[in-house]
Formats: C-alpha cells, sequence, structure tokens
C-alpha cells in the first residue's frame, strides 16, 4: 500500500525510527512489551498476538496493533492569497490568525533535532515578492514569522491570483533546499480561480502550470495541501455532475455546460477549480495537468451558446486523503490550519477508521464469551499497564472469525515526542477467551488462529497478517469396550468391533491432527492379539491382527485388556504428554444342557438314546442311562436336538415319549428335558421254553 503520509515530531531522536525485528509471538503468554515501540519492518504498522492458558483451562488470546512512522524535521512553504479577494478583512485577519496559529503549534514541536523551518510566500501581482527566507521555527523566528504574516498589506485592486508562477516559484524553493532527511510541505491558500492579467475567470493554462509545478514536488516526496475558501468549494468534486444544462458523467469525453449570461465566477468553472485542487494537492500522485479542454455546445432557442468543459482525461485521485480542504467561511479557516498540521503528523501507513482488524480462531477452539477492546496509551517511553475502552470501536463475531473495526490508527499512531492532540499515541489491544472445540484430542504446537488473521485496510486488502501462537494442550481422549456372548462352537465376532471411540473422540482428521492413536489387545496369557493405529489427521486405521486372531472359537470365557495410548504427534520441550488407559472386556461362552428321564424298565438295565441336531440324520452323540433314571448332558451349542431311543438294543420294550421328543437350545432356553416311558411288551429274552445251565467246574471249564 502507497504510504500516505510521514509522521511529524514524533520522537526525540533520529535513531528511534531504525527498523528493528520484533520478538515473536510466545507460545503460551505475552512477553514484556518494549519501553520504545520496535517496527519488525518498514510499514509502519506493527502486530502482535499471544494465547496464554488460564485458570479454567482455555486460553486468553490477546491481539496488539498499533502504527508509528519515520521522523523528519520538516520544511514548510506557507503560499498566501494576496489577490483582490483578500481585500475582504475579515478574511485577510482569518487567513493571518489560522497560519499565525499553525506556526505556533509547529513551534510547540521544534527541538535541536527536529529544527522544522517555515517561510512565507505571498501571492498576488508578484508571487515572487517573499515574505521571508527558510526560517528555523524557534523563539526568535517564531517571532519573525508573525511579523511577516501581520505584515501583509491589503492587496491593491484587482490584484491578480496568479496559483501557477505561486507553485512553480514554491518547487523552485523547494528544489534548493531538497534532502531526504527533511520532509517537505507546500500550503497553498486560495480564496478563488486561477488567473493571471485581470482576468475573472478560470485560466487552464495557469492551473495546469500549477499542476505541473506540484507534481515536481510531489515526486520529490513533498506533501502538497490545497486550502479553499471560497462559494461551491467542495473536495469531493472532480467535474460538474450536477446543476448544469449538460452535465458530466466523469468519463472522459463527457462535459457540463452551462448558458454564457450567468454572472462571473461562472458555476462552471468552480467546479473545474474543485477539480484543479484537488489534482494539485497529494490526493493525487500522477496528475501531470488538468484533463479539461473548455469547449462550447450550441442550442436551439438561444442566439448565444452554452460553453463548459469536457473530459480530456483523468487521473487518479482520491478525494478521501485529505489533502484538499474547504473552509465554509473565514471563522472555518483555523480549524483547517489545525486539522492539516494533525494530517502531516501521521503515521507512515494510511488505516483509518475504516480499517479492519480480523482474527480468525483455528478450527481446534471455540471462541468463548465476550470480546473487549482497549486504548492503551503510550506514555512517550513505554506502554501503560491499562487502557480504556475506545469510542467507535466495535467487535462483531460470527462462527470462529472476530471483526473489530472503528480504530482510527492514523490519529492514535504512537511517537516518543508529543503530538499535536497532546497526546503519544496509543495501540489497541482485543482480547478473548477460547476453548478446545467438542472432541479436539489437544497436542503440542497447536495454532490458534489461521493465516488470515491480520489488518485489512479500506480496499479490503491485507496489509499485514498477525503472527501464529501455539499452545500445548494436554490430550483428552475416551473410549469404550463392550463384551460379547457367544454359544459353544460359534467365532466370536471381529474383535475390532469390542472397541469403540467414545462421542466426540470419533477421529474425523481435524479434532486429531497432533495426535496419534494406538490401540493395542491383549488376550488372556498377556499376549498381544492385534493393533491399531490412527494416524494425525486420518479418519481410520487398520488392525494388524497375529496368527488371524481377530474371531476366535472360543472353548471358555475369555478376558481381553485394551491398551490406548494418545500420543502428541510433535515432541517439544515441556509439551504435553501421553494421554493412557487400559480397559477390559469378556467374550463369555454360553453352552446348553439336555436331561434324558427314563421312565419304566429294569433298573438294572442299560437303555440307548440317539441324539439328532438340527434335522440331521446321523446321530450328533449317544448316550445311555438305566430304567428309572437320568441322563444330563453339558456343553451343548445351540441347536435343535431331537431324541430317539435305540429300540434295537431294548426291543422287549416299546418306548413312548412324554410330551415331544424335540428340544431348543439357544440363549433365551439354555436346557431342556425329554422324557421316555418305557412298557415291556415281551417278558423272556429268548422265547420262554428253551433254559440252559452253566455250571464251572472247579479249574475253569465249563461242564
Amino acid at each position: 500500500m502507497k504510504k500516505k503520509l510521514l509522521s511529524l515530531l514524533l520522537a526525540l531522536s533520529v535513531t528511534a525510527a531504525v527498523a528493528v525485528p520484533s520478538a515473536p509471538a510466545l507460545a503460551e503468554g505475552s512477553g514484556n512489551v518494549p519501553a520504545v515501540p520496535l517496527l519488525a519492518d518498514d510499514n509502519g504498522l506493527e502486530l502482535r498476538k499471544t494465547a496464554k492458558v488460564n485458570t479454567t483451562g482455555g486460553y486468553d488470546i490477546t491481539l496488539e496493533s498499533w502504527t508509528t512512522g519515520n521522523i523528519k524535521p520538516l520544511d514548510i512553504i506557507l503560499v498566501l492569497d494576496q489577490s483582490d479577494s483578500m481585500r475582504d478583512r475579515n478574511l485577510q485577519d482569518a487567513m493571518k490568525s489560522a497560519a499565525n496559529n499553525f506556526i505556533d503549534a509547529v513551534a510547540g514541536q521544534y527541538s535541536d533535532t527536529y529544527n522544522h523551518r517555515i517561510r512565507v510566500l505571498p501571492y498576488g501581482d508578484n508571487p515572487d515578492d517573499q515574505k521571508t527566507g527558510w526560517v528555523s521555527v524557534d523563539t526568535a523566528g517564531t517571532a519573525a514569522l508573525h511579523n511577516a504574516v501581520n505584515g501583509l498589506a491589503t492587496p491593491e485592486r484587482n490584484a491578480e491570483r496568479d496559483i501557477g508562477t505561486a507553485m512553480e516559484r514554491a518547487n523552485s524553493l523547494m528544489d534548493d533546499i531538497s534532502t531526504p532527511e527533511r520532509q517537505q510541505v507546500a500550503i497553498l491558500f486560495t480564496s478563488g480561480l486561477p488567473a493571471e492579467g485581470g482576468s475573472d475567470q478560470f485560466q487552464e493554462g495557469n492551473a495546469n502550470r500549477a499542476i505541473a509545478a506540484s507534481k515536481a514536488m510531489k515526486d520529490r516526496g513533498a506533501l502538497v495541501y490545497a486550502v479553499g475558501i471560497f462559494n461551491g468549494a467542495n473536495p469531493n468534486e472532480l467535474h460538474g455532475s450536477s446543476g448544469f444544462h449538460h452535465n458530466s458523467n466523469g468519463t472522459p469525453g463527457s462535459h457540463w455546460c452551462e448558458y454564457l449570461g450567468t454572472d462571473s465566477p461562472f458555476p462552471r468553472d468552480i467546479s473545474a477549480n474543485n477539480r484543479f485542487l484537488n489534482y494539485l494537492s497529494s490526493n493525487s500522485s500522477d496528475a501531470q495537468n488538468l484533463g479539461l479542454r473548455a469547449d462550447s455546445w450550441w442550442g436551439s432557442g438561444h442566439i448565444g451558446g452554452y460553453y463548459g468543459w469536457e473530459i480530456a482525461r483523468n487521473w487518479s485521485c482520491d478525494t478521501n486523503q485529505g489533502y484538499y480542504l474547504a473552509a465554509s467561511d473565514a471563522s472555518a479557516l483555523d480549524g483547517l490550519f489545525k486539522s492539516i498540521l494533525d494530517n502531516i503528523q501521521q503515521a507512515d501507513i494510511d488505516l483509518g477508521a475504516d480499517t479492519e482488524i480480523r482474527d480468525v480462531v483455528s478450527e481446534y477452539f471455540t471462541i468463548q464469551g465476550n470480546i473487549a477492546c482497549s486504548a492503551v496509551p503510550f506514555n512517550g517511553t513505554s506502554f501503560e499497564e491499562t487502557g480504556s475502552t475506545p469510542s467507535g470501536v466495535t467487535a462483531s463475531v460470527d462462527g470462529n472469525n472476530i471483526t473489530v473495526t472503528g480504530f482510527d490508527f492514523n490519529g492514535n499512531y504512537v511517537s516518543q515526542a508529543l503530538k499535536a492532540d497532546g497526546t503519544y499515541g496509543c495501540k489497541l489491544v482485543i482480547t478473548f477467551t477460547v476453548q478446545c472445540a467438542p472432541g479436539f484430542m489437544g497436542g503440542n504446537n497447536v495454532p490458534t488462529n489461521g493465516e488470515t488473521s491480520g489488518v485489512y485496510d479500506r480496499t479490503d486488502e491485507l496489509v499485514e497478517a498477525f503472527e501464529v501462537p501455539t499452545v500445548n494442550v494436554p490430550i483428552a481422549y475416551d473410549f469404550t469396550t463392550s463384551s460379547q456372548t457367544i454359544f459353544l462352537g460359534e467365532e466370536a465376532s471381529d474383535l475390532a468391533e469390542r472397541v469403540t471411540h467414545v462421542n466426540p473422540y470419533t477421529p474425523n482428521g481435524t479434532n486429531n491432527a497432533f495426535v496419534t492413536i494406538t490401540y493395542e489387545l491383549k488376550g488372556p496369557d498377556d499376549t498381544t492379539v492385534g493393533t491399531y493405529t490412527v494416524n494425525p489427521r486420518e479418519t481410520a486405521g487398520t488392525w494388524n491382527w497375529y496368527e488371524n486372531d481377530n474371531t476366535p472359537a472360543l472353548t471358555e470365557d475369555t478376558n481381553y485388556t485394551v491398551t490406548c495410548t494418545v500420543s502428541p504427534s510433535k515432541t517439544v520441550e515441556g509439551g504435553v504428554g501421553n494421554w493412557t488407559d487400559d480397559k477390559s472386556f469378556v467374550i463369555k461362552v454360553l453352552s446348553g444342557e439336555l436331561t434324558i428321564t427314563k421312565q419304566g424298565g429294569a433298573a438294572d438295565e442299560t437303555y440307548i438314546f440317539n441324539i439328532y441336531k438340527d434335522g440331521g440324520e446321523t446321530p450328533y452323540m449317544t448316550v445311555t442311562t438305566g430304567g428309572n433314571e437320568s441322563v444330563t448332558i453339558t456343553r451343548l451349542p445351540k441347536g435343535k436336538y431331537r431324541v430317539e431311543e435305540d429300540t434295537t438294543w431294548s426291543w422287549r420294550y416299546d418306548p413312548a415319549f412324554v410330551g415331544s421328543n424335540e428340544v431348543t437350545i439357544n440363549k433365551d432356553n439354555l436346557s431342556g428335558s425329554v422324557t421316555c416311558t418305557n412298557t415291556k411288551t415281551e417278558n423272556q429274552w429268548l422265547n420262554g421254553y428253551a433254559g440252559a445251565v452253566n455250571e464251572y467246574t472247579a479249574e475253569g471249564g465249563a461242564n
């Protein structure tokens, strides 16, 4: 951005303006503000941002911003109108009073180091009749300058207003003493239009000579002010846009004009004069001429024509810069001259009340509470400890975006010497608190704000960004485990399903940007079953199973232990350490039991039952029981079991089941029973008529 102004009378020594790098923002807490505000660069703007942990576990954010400028002694030419219109005694006295007050204000800032100088150059019929040479504004010089101003005589009747020659003379006088160590300032006072040779009309040639001379001064770094006190003086006007027979839209080729019969000074020329004074002043840095062409346009029904100005070309000009000033009457002159002194004393960088300070809080934090703004005074050596609420400053919050506006850096620039407003300036301090965003897991060197945080000018251009402080955030995390019940013979579901993140700690790439999450799953013998790792900024990891044991078929209840470690991805001295926790879960193995009861039969006989599972045709297992006895089968997997008695063995009995001979085993029915009643249908093992007696000899042989 173009520097608008060079500061006036800001310090006690030239060395204070040397550019020195500033200390970077600290990770937690702010460093001490130096006794002298030092600039990190040459743009005239100093920014600092710090973040410090508070007692509630949040972070207090502090943004500081101020402007300062280069310091040079001044060479000021007062180019004072002594044309015919200044015969008005009230106007002449007002100009003298304003000039004298201006001289006194500059004298109040005089020192051996800042040996400001002023010369008085009146212009009228003879612009070369300079009233003084270069006069240092010390005690004696101030008196001499007052004498020169007060000694301005009443101008001759019809004295011309030769602004072109006056500005050429001012340029020559400036050029004679031009030096980069001093700041040159020309202040033109005019009560009307540029004219010579007794004319009372606006003279394009005279205006062009004045603009050319002014540009030569501005090209050497001089500041040029124009002060107009005449009817229609308007610093916001660059062309005749309203009130004429034909109005201009401001583009080259357009024109404004009026009928010739209007009394002098013609309104069309007043608009041209406002354009002239804007281009002559430092509102325009590149204007080489007026960019107008006088012409006439004939209209029906009139003997004469319409006269006015056609725009030949436009030069860049910012009418808001404040270098062309207008007084509505003589009494307003004193205020204008004081405003010039204030304006000269602005910082090198143009940052007015429309400047925006923006802070974009990083996605790892949320803003808590209100935004506090404070103007902290500088006392010429250091900043005070506290400040006050600045008038007109407002803060707004939109999500994680903070915007502060209304602080006039130009009016509050920091100086080591007392300024014209009686202060040394102040800095803007913005404070607020942030908390970790929900689910943010922490880590080291976490940035508190984004790279677009900074100071933006009226054109929405970034002037300078704040440094990005970082903080070390203790790790916060949580996870849970869940047990599972399976039936004997089943496989456990994927063991990874037994371990889950607890919301809001589900990794989303943002909340885990500065940590690594690792799970280690161990079995009952403390052997590692599998590991799982989520790297920083990733949303998921991959389980690494040992011997593919992620879906075990277990026969007994089995305990597992999960160790979770969340570690910061950046290791820094004094940073936060790991977070770790152990949790466990159980894979519980269920089994069913089936009781088979035999009613009837002989107590000393054995009865065989075949058990079929899930409709199978081959026995799942075979069991035996005695008559009027029961047998219980345990550790059965879930399923549907059908019990059938083996009648090829107990052929003498007719089996009959009491109720169903089928039982379903599941988690809702872990046990079942089947009762079989036998009725004897045959008393003899053979036919009842044959019998045999086995006799054994003593020797053990059969007979």
